[in-house]
């Protein structure tokens, strides 16, 4: 997720910005779908374990 609103919102609270080119297209995606997380069985009881 990347904060492209971020500036406008500052300016609009009467901030004063200097952007660096390129800025918006720099870094990574952050909405990916989600992995398992599950845990791993610390903890819990052989009789409760899944298998």
């Amino acid at each position: 997720m990347r904060l492209l609103w971020l500036p406008d919102v500052l300016r609009s609270a009467g901030l004063t910005l200097h952007e660096v080119g390129g800025w918006r297209d720099r870094g990574v995606e952050l909405l990916r779908p989600a992995r398992d997380h599950r845990p791993r069985g610390q903890g819990i009881p052989d009789e409760h374990r899944r298998r």
